[in-house]
C-alpha cells in the first residue's frame, strides 16, 4: 500500500511539472485505467501505421508493375505481341553502338532481314480486315519459330516486319533463316474461312560492317526486299555491301 501511495504522489507531481490538471485527480485504480487507455491507444496507433507503412509498400510495388508494363507496352505492338517499330529502331542503334564500341573485336555481327508479305491485300480484300489480322498473328508467331532465341522479329508496320539475326554466326545464317522464312509464309493458314489462305514472304537481307548505320541498313535490306518482288515474290534477295543502292548491288539467292 505505501509504494502504491508513492506512486500516486509521483505521479500527481509530474502532472504539476508538465502543468497539467484534471478537475479531480485520479485515484491510483483512475490512473491504471488511463494507463491502460494510452496503451490501448498506443498498441492501434502502431497497428494503424504498420497498415499504412504496408499499403505503402505494396503501392509502391504496384507502381512500379505498372511502369513496367507500360514501358512494355510502348514497346510492343498490340496485334501481334511482336516488338514495334520503335523498339527495333532502338535496339538495333543498341546493338550497332556495343559493336563499335573500340574494345569490341571488330565488326558487329549482325544482318538484318526486311520481310514482306506477297498478296496479303488480297486476304483483307476478300475475307475483311479481320481475317487479315489473324494472319498476321500467324505470321508472327511463325516468323518466331523461323530464327533463333537471341534474334529479334518486330513489325516494322502494315504487313511489313524485319528480323535482326545477331551474334555468333549471324551474317553466316542469314540465308538459311530466310529461306526457311520464305518457307514457312508460303505454307497455307487456316483462318476460320471456307479454305485455307496462300500467302507468301519476299525477303531482303543487309549485312553489318564496320560503320554501318541504322538507316543505311534498313535501306539496303529493303532495297533487297522490293528486288525479290520485281523478281517474282516468294524469293530471298541479298544486298551487296560493297555496292550500295537501291537497285545495284543486289544478288537472287533464291
Amino acid at each position: 500500500m505505501a509504494d502504491d501511495d508513492e506512486l500516486h504522489r509521483t505521479l500527481v507531481r509530474q502532472m504539476r511539472r508538465l502543468r497539467l490538471s484534471f478537475d479531480e485527480v485520479p485515484t491510483l485504480e483512475g490512473w491504471q485505467e488511463l494507463l491502460r487507455r494510452v496503451d490501448t491507444t498506443y498498441r492501434q496507433a502502431d497497428d494503424d501505421r504498420y497498415t499504412l507503412e504496408r499499403a505503402l509498400d505494396v503501392s509502391s510495388e504496384e507502381m512500379g508493375q505498372l511502369h513496367e508494363m507500360l514501358a512494355e507496352r510502348a514497346r510492343t505492338d498490340d496485334l501481334t505481341g511482336l516488338i514495334n517499330r520503335a523498339a527495333l529502331i532502338d535496339d538495333l542503334v543498341e546493338t550497332l553502338t556495343l559493336g563499335l564500341d573500340p574494345e569490341s573485336p571488330g565488326a558487329p555481327d549482325l544482318a538484318l532481314l526486311f520481310i514482306d508479305l506477297d498478296h496479303f491485300k488480297d486476304v483483307n480484300d476478300r475475307y475483311g480486315h479481320s481475317v487479315g489480322d489473324e494472319v498476321l498473328v500467324q505470321v508472327a508467331s511463325r516468323l518466331r519459330s523461323s530464327v533463333r532465341q537471341i534474334d529479334l522479329v518486330g513489325r516494322y508496320g502494315g504487313d511489313e516486319f524485319v528480323a535482326v539475326l545477331r551474334g555468333e554466326a549471324a551474317s553466316e545464317l542469314a540465308a538459311t533463316i530466310g529461306r526457311r522464312i520464305v518457307e514457312a509464309i508460303a505454307l497455307p493458314f487456316h483462318v476460320g474461312v471456307e479454305r485455307p489462305v496462300q500467302i507468301g514472304a519476299s525477303v531482303g537481307i543487309a549485312r553489318a560492317t564496320t560503320g554501318s548505320e541504322v538507316n543505311e541498313l534498313l535501306s539496303q535490306a529493303d532495297a533487297a526486299m522490293y528486288q525479290a518482288k520485281l523478281q517474282g515474290r516468294g524469293r530471298l534477295v541479298a544486298g551487296n555491301e560493297e555496292r550500295p543502292g537501291r537497285f545495284g548491288g543486289l544478288r537472287s539467292i533464291g
